[in-house]
């Protein structure tokens, strides 16, 4: 299932994918992806934060 992004002022628009690669027959989807680089941004501030 493709949803439209679009950009109508610029022209643009696309239709991502939901699924950003496989691994094996299990897809990884960009939430997933997006919500690990999240918590993984949190995790190195707060070991910097007690740190300092």
């Amino acid at each position: 299932m493709y949803q439209e992004i679009s950009f109508p002022s610029l022209g643009i628009s696309f239709n991502p994918s939901r699924e950003a690669f496989f691994i094996g027959s299990k897809p990884i989807y960009w939430y997933g992806i997006i919500i690990a680089v999240g918590f993984l941004l949190a995790v190195l501030y707060a070991i910097r934060d007690s740190l300092a």
